[in-house]
């Protein structure tokens, strides 16, 4: 069984070899292989983004926030992880359980 790590790997060199002869449209005419790595880096930072704001919201939430505002904020956040959803399970559900405690 591949592990995350390896899973993300083959798909990169995957991609690599199938868009080896592309090119972004900047004046270097880079590697079109970076565009999709960082939107996969993209991803997951909004994702993990959102797991250590919603804990810290539940944990040491921002002076001066009302109930309303904090569960205003959990409910944003799970509509942009609703729209992340396939990215990474592992990510996905740490998320849902600090959003099991919202406020």
């Amino acid at each position: 069984m591949a592990t995350h790590m390896e899973t993300v790997l083959r798909a990169a060199a995957f991609a690599a070899e199938k868009h080896r002869n592309q090119r972004r449209k900047d004046e270097e005419a880079s590697p079109y292989i970076n565009h999709p790595i960082q939107l996969a880096y993209i991803l997951l930072v909004k994702l993990a983004d959102k797991i250590a704001n919603v804990s810290d919201i539940n944990g040491a939430p921002p002076a001066g926030w009302s109930l309303e505002r904090k569960r205003e904020y959990f409910d944003w956040a799970k509509q942009v992880v609703d729209r992340l959803r396939g990215v990474h399970a592992g990510l996905e559900a740490r998320f849902d359980a600090e959003y099991f405690k919202r406020p």
